[in-house]
């Protein structure tokens, strides 16, 4: 863990009032959704020997059919509390892990709609020079999205390949494990190691800033016997999620 520690001038009492606009230190913040928050967390920061982090979970149910058994229970993920958290409806902290699901941190641009590719220019900054990698973190449409699933049993991260050796395969897993990727034109579908089908075609989620789509829920999952399956049905509904953004400096007059 690492703390960071600032201060912040401190100002007596006086008869017209501290001159300090404490107010300018927060503001209000739309950021995304607990759900999608725990599924990055849990993720880039998981539970193992080399983070130190406890598994705290609770097994509340099993859904089964056939060969397919879907695991439903709460996590609370004991890495702390921060400032900008937001708190789901299972509270601070804890998440009520069910369905698959798929989420995204768009880089630069986000990737085009229709395919989830990038465009990659080789010579982009021989012929824009310095302005280019000055710009390349904010406007870039060269930066591929980091894409998060979860699975029966396994969660990790993927991302486009622009280079990739099979080119049948332009989605990879990373680090690479055998699960194949595929965007179907409105969702993605994913086969894991067992051959079991996930196709995330249920319930989307949206971004805090551009309200670009960051979210996929799974609709169907399909036994690799391609028998048994689970199907999932949402309801149509709107939540948005905000937290006070916290300034370090403010100016003082």
């Amino acid at each position: 863990m690492i703390t960071i520690l600032g201060c912040l001038p401190s100002y007596g009492q006086s008869s017209t009032g501290n001159p300090a606009n404490i107010s300018s230190l927060f503001k209000n913040l739309q950021i995304d959704t607990p759900a999608a928050a725990a599924l990055k967390q849990n993720i880039v920061y998981p539970v193992n020997y080399s983070t130190g982090l406890p598994e705290i979970k609770i097994p509340l149910y099993e859904v089964k059919s056939g060969d397919i058994t879907l695991p439903v229970y709460l996590t609370y993920h004991a890495s702390g509390i921060k400032l900008s958290d937001a708190s789901g409806w299972t509270g601070l902290g804890w998440n009520l892990v069910a369905e698959p699901m798929i989420t995204r941190t768009i880089q630069g641009w986000v990737d085009d709609p229709k395919t989830m590719t990038c465009k990659f220019d080789r010579d982009a900054y021989r012929k824009r020079g310095a302005e280019y990698a000055k710009l390349l973190t904010k406007t870039s449409t060269e930066e591929p999205d980091e894409y998060y699933y979860r699975l029966l049993g396994k969660q990790g991260m993927f991302m486009y390949a622009m280079e990739s050796a099979d080119v049948s395969r332009p989605f990879l897993p990373l680090p690479y494990d055998d699960i194949r990727i595929d965007w179907m034109g409105k969702y993605f579908r994913m086969i894991d190691s067992d051959g079991i089908i996930y196709n995330f075609d249920g319930a989307h989620e949206v971004g805090a800033q551009n309200l670009d789509l960051i979210g996929w829920k799974a609709s169907s999952i399909v036994a690799s016997n391609r028998k048994d399956s689970i199907s999932f049905v949402y309801d149509s509904w709107t939540n948005r999620y905000f937290t006070k953004s916290y300034n370090d400096h403010f100016p003082y007059r």
